[in-house]
């Protein structure tokens, strides 16, 4: 997938007009090294890949679906390197899967709590993506998958075996901040686990536990 998104980097740089561009020194499958000393890396994840350097610009696609163990020693490797460059970005870009480190470095950005800026993309923001389009998706897939993979939902995994057991159903008008974190309070005492809020447009939450 990082040789395909590297692809398409290279099919913007060969569209540009020649005055925006740099001359290219070498143009392999899954890097471009350009005359001013400037490059560009595709690569899996690995603390190998990247270990050792600096870079202006990471983008870590799909960060969610890296497993736990492997994204915290990535992270230890990059993120260090990164704070000493004062121009340098981080893009951080995924589908939801849950509740790991990708949501939780979401939640931080949403929050104002961390220098990321969080940004959601939904799915009536392609164009032809309109009501018909999204009935026929839940129709054929479910509702989960569609929330998850086009509306950008942050949706916990529960167990099989508790599936069959607990059903929660809350069917009602959007709550304000008062009445969600009231209804919070009373689902901790029904359930006693850990519950967060996290606001997701004016007057409307996802409440989440665990």
């Amino acid at each position: 997938q990082a040789v395909e998104i590297l692809n398409k980097v290279k099919e913007i740089y060969n569209n540009l007009p020649e005055f925006l561009t740099v001359k290219l020194t070498k143009n392999n499958k899954d890097r471009l090294y350009f005359e001013n000393g400037s490059y560009i890396i595709a690569s899996a994840m690995s603390y190998s890949a990247i270990c050792g350097r600096a870079f202006d610009l990471f983008v870590f696609d799909e960060m969610a679906f890296a497993e736990n163990k492997t994204l915290e020693d990535f992270m230890k490797a990059i993120f260090p390197t990164q704070s000493g460059r004062a121009s340098s970005q981080n893009i951080l870009i995924s589908t939801p899967n849950g509740d790991n480190a990708f949501y939780e470095v979401y939640c931080h950005a949403k929050r104002g709590i961390s220098s990321y800026n969080a940004t959601r993309v939904r799915y009536d923001e392609i164009p032809g993506r309109d009501e018909a389009w999204k009935e026929k998706i839940i129709r054929d897939y479910g509702i989960k998958f569609f929330e998850q993979e086009y509306n950008a939902s942050f949706i916990l995994s529960i167990p099989k075996e508790e599936t069959n057991t607990i059903t929660l159903n809350i069917n009602t008008s959007p709550l304000s901040k008062e009445e969600a974190k009231g209804l919070m309070e009373k689902l901790k005492q029904l359930f006693s686990k850990k519950l967060t809020i996290e606001e997701i447009e004016e007057a409307n939450y996802n409440i989440t536990f665990e």
